[in-house]
């Protein structure tokens, strides 16, 4: 998919890429007025665009990471998004993904458990 590769290409990396960080909110915020990425229900893109935001520190991509790991318990994606969201320089990051993650650890497999 051209959207995968091109998120791929900002940094958003694959499986266990965290994002770049380069970019800036007001950047990301252009691209998602443009291209509609927080919209997205396809977990490649989402994922990769949750992970650009949550680097560069956007204050959207703490919920929106959040109601990803939710909703969505393959641990291709979980796993390097709580690894992102921990990382994050957003405020509070770390300890929303430690408190998102005790509260819903039994939504996952025991091996993706083990692997968060």
């Amino acid at each position: 998919d051209e959207k995968v590769a091109f998120l791929d290409g900002l940094g958003a990396g694959g499986e266990d890429a965290v994002g770049g960080g380069s970019l800036s909110t007001a950047t990301l915020d252009a691209l998602d007025g443009r291209y509609g990425f927080t919209a997205t229900a396809n977990s490649e893109i989402r994922s990769r665009w949750v992970k650009l935001l949550l680097a560069a520190g956007s204050e959207r991509g703490g919920p929106l990471c959040v109601d990803f790991v939710t909703s969505q318990g393959r641990m291709k994606f979980v796993r390097p998004l709580y690894r992102a969201l921990a990382q994050s320089p957003l405020a509070g990051a770390k300890e929303l993904a430690v408190a998102t993650f005790e509260k819903h650890h039994l939504f996952y497999h025991p091996i993706c458990r083990k692997m968060i």
